[in-house]
């Protein structure tokens, strides 16, 4: 621990600190003042180093330990990540935005709803241009984190309508579908906004498969809605 924890000072070299700083965070049990450490060094690492392979090494690092650091990164990092992000909005940035939103989005519930209203309409933003496969990630990280914190249910909410708005393909529409249908089947402040949300979609909707999905659940959600309006 003592080589790995002089390893990772500042002063050394860039690759020798991004290494010993991943040594020491796959270890069980440090003491809490080294992972303080070792996050700010990667922070420091991604922020100022003028190699993309060291920055993106930083950034893969974090994304792999943010879960369980999440609370200690939360205050640190999200200005470095929204700088990724907006930084060069070409496919040749895409590899680093990519992984920036990955772990902005895994720390997003230490946020302020200020701030995270701000980077998911930044994501709104920028959606179309992602790849399908990352309009899913971001979908089900997004997911998995709302459904456990009722606090941000409406900043959530309101951000799944607007990608349905979107243009992405069918099984990224069905993901984000499944998502919506958790609101409807489990909130009764959402249901009635979500089922008009997908019986609009519905309408215009090239995929029959998807217009399965959405009849099933009308059939199965809006009487309810009806008969809880009639007794309010």
């Amino acid at each position: 621990i003592g080589f790995l924890e002089l390893c990772s000072n500042k002063d050394g070299t860039e690759a020798i600190v991004l290494e010993a700083v991943r040594a020491i965070l796959s270890l069980p049990n440090i003491k809490e003042s080294l992972i303080q450490n070792s996050l700010k060094q990667l922070i420091r690492l991604l922020s100022l180093s003028n190699k993309n392979c060291i920055r993106y090494g930083a950034l893969k690092t974090l994304n792999e330990v943010c879960t369980e650091y999440s609370s200690s990164l939360a205050l640190d990092i999200f200005v470095d990540l929204e700088k990724i992000i907006e930084k060069d909005k070409s496919i040749l940035n895409v590899s680093f935005r990519s992984v920036a939103l990955s772990i902005f989005l895994k720390v997003s519930r230490y946020l302020s709803d200020n701030r995270l209203e701000k980077m998911l309409k930044m994501i709104t933003d920028q959606f179309s241009l992602f790849k399908e496969e990352l309009k899913v990630e971001i979908i089900t990280i997004c997911n998995n984190i709302s459904q456990k914190n009722e606090s941000k249910y409406k900043i959530y909410f309101s951000f799944y309508l607007s990608l349905m708005k979107l243009e992405s393909s069918e099984s990224t529409k069905i993901q984000l579908i499944e998502t919506i249908k958790w609101y409807i089947n489990n909130t009764l402040e959402y249901k009635k906004q979500g089922i008009m949300c997908l019986a609009e979609f519905m309408e215009d909707c090239p995929y029959e498969k998807i217009k399965i999905i959405i009849l099933d659940i009308l059939g199965k959600e809006s009487a309810n809605i009806s008969y809880k309006n009639q007794i309010i």
